[in-house]
């Protein structure tokens, strides 16, 4: 679970430095820092709190669907509804690919870590 976190966080900021330079890592408006606080919080209480690891790992892959659809598939396209233009460069959509490829992990990671869990896990969580 934590490297699907940091693969997550890792490509939100590839992508943020690609798109807003350096500086946009600590700007609030590039969404990087939000993201990323709500993903440590929910890695966190997944780490602690052994009752919530079924819901938290779902939270976690939720976030990561969203910076997926959202972030990555959504925001490249040219579309109306959008308030800015994205720019149509091959470097853009590659840092899309990037920030999408490394959300799938987090993605999956609550299918493959329920279905791999000891038996005794399952009946205490479930």
């Amino acid at each position: 679970m934590a490297l699907a976190v940091s693969l997550s966080a890792l490509g939100m900021a590839a992508h943020t430095v690609r798109e807003f330079g350096y500086a946009g890592l600590f700007s609030l408006s590039t969404g990087l820092i939000p993201v990323v606080a709500v993903q440590l919080i929910l890695f966190a209480v997944w780490w602690v709190v052994p009752a919530g690891k079924s819901a938290t790992a779902i939270a976690l892959a939720i976030t990561a669907l969203l910076q997926l659809i959202g972030g990555a598939i959504i925001s490249v396209l040219p579309l109306s509804f959008l308030p800015f233009e994205p720019e149509q460069s091959m470097a853009h959509y590659i840092s899309h690919v990037v920030l999408g490829v490394t959300q799938i992990p987090l993605v999956l990671f609550p299918f493959h870590w329920r279905k791999n869990r000891p038996v005794s896990q399952v009946k205490k969580l479930n």
